[in-house]
């Protein structure tokens, strides 16, 4: 098996495996729906208006209270319609759709992630890889907020949901990055994104009420996802319809799931990662995602070199197998909670 090979099998496992080896999970049939018509829910706070104005004191209050932050018209549009565009293009070229973003039936979109087929050939593309790296306001907010360094993981996880009643089960961020405890997500619909096409939900404030999941909370479901067993009326769920070029920003402890799909038309959206170079690297942050190309493949027909291998001289940092597996299992071997430190 080659390196990459052994990084991406590594990667569901860290954490979930040392959880498994201390007795913390157990499979068991997970109720939880993907209906938002089942939660009681409340829009997100719209924080675009400090987010134009550089205000990063209102913006780091509100992420250290909710664990999110809701950004309208934070992207450009025209480039975030134009990747939509490339997107639907790589999918009529590939024979997938039945007509303008409607998908064919028999195609099997890979758990969320696009057909092979298509996805071989859409993580090649430069326009993807290089999207938020575009954006100079986002791509600096958090060492705004933070007063340290961080940075965009090249790691970048395309999602691609037909109405097939497939979503994302409750969960943490964490416990798929295994050791980032300050990392945070930015979620990015491509095109217009209203709440029947299936969104984010997440839990207000849970970064701070749950921490780290008690161990009795935790478990698998019969889809192997990491999940939780808490009570819906506990928390104060949020969701909203989104636009091109609004974003959601996430902290890896706030707690969240998707919702399914209930259109016609594929909800195309990506989910990139920031991490505070003060927090432990892993080597499966900076790997493509699900494929076995090489970053040489990817860069083979790039135009530019700009955003190529743009964390190299952090690669002595990384962290040893062994050394993520020694993480993971002390967080995993006992229940007391961290918090973030924003």
């Amino acid at each position: 098996m080659s390196n990459q090979q052994d990084v991406e099998k590594r990667i569901q496992h860290n954490a979930t495996d040392s959880a498994v080896i201390h007795g913390l999970y157990e499979t068991v049939h997970n109720d939880w729906s993907g209906d938002i018509n089942d939660y009681d829910i409340s829009p997100y706070t719209d924080s675009s208006e400090a987010f134009h104005d550089g205000d990063y004191d209102e913006i780091k209050k509100r992420a250290k209270s909710d664990g999110y932050l809701y950004i309208k018209g934070a992207l450009d549009v025209e480039r975030n319609m134009s990747l939509r565009d490339d997107v639907l293009r790589i999918c009529a070229e590939q024979n997938l759709l039945l007509k303008d973003d409607i998908l064919r039936d028999d195609v099997d979109v890979n758990s969320g992630s696009g057909p092979t087929a298509f996805w071989d050939i859409f993580v090649k593309l430069q326009s993807f890889n290089e999207y938020l790296h575009k954006e100079p306001l986002l791509l600096k907010l958090f060492s705004h907020m933070y007063g340290e360094e961080f940075m965009l993981l090249p790691r970048v996880l395309f999602r691609f949901f037909k109405n097939n009643g497939e979503f994302s089960k409750l969960h943490q961020d964490f416990w798929y990055s295994g050791v980032a405890r300050n990392m945070w997500t930015a979620w990015v619909p491509f095109g217009d994104n209203p709440i029947d096409k299936g969104v984010i939900v997440t839990a207000k404030g849970s970064h701070l009420n749950l921490g780290n999941i008690p161990n009795e909370d935790r478990f698998f479901d019969q889809s192997n996802q990491i999940t939780f067993k808490l009570n819906k009326d506990d928390y104060e769920w949020l969701a909203s319809d989104f636009e091109s070029g609004d974003v959601l920003l996430f902290h890896n402890l706030t707690t969240h799931f998707s919702t399914t799909n209930t259109t016609n038309h594929l909800r195309l959206s990506a989910d990139f990662r920031f991490i505070p170079l003060s927090d432990p690297l892993a080597d499966y942050f900076f790997i493509p995602h699900m494929t076995e190309h090489t970053w040489d493949d990817i860069y083979e027909d790039w135009d530019s070199t700009d955003y190529q291998r743009y964390w190299s001289h952090l690669e002595s940092k990384f962290m040893s197998p062994d050394e993520i597996d020694d993480t993971t299992n002390s967080i995993m071997s006992h229940t007391t909670q961290f918090q973030s430190n924003i």
